[in-house]
């Protein structure tokens, strides 16, 4: 659960959880191919 945070920046919301003493995953695209709805790069935080 988002705590403390308005940030949608993945980093800034795993540094908060990671803070608080939340576990999280942190994921990041490193390849797509076809039509893909994100870059390379990409990342996701999921609590």
């Amino acid at each position: 659960m988002l705590k403390h945070t308005t940030s949608r920046d993945p980093l800034e919301v795993a540094e908060c959880w990671h803070r608080e003493g939340c576990a999280f995953a942190l994921a990041t695209v490193i390849e797509t191919w076809g039509s893909s709805p994100h870059p390379v790069g990409s990342r996701l935080v999921i609590e």
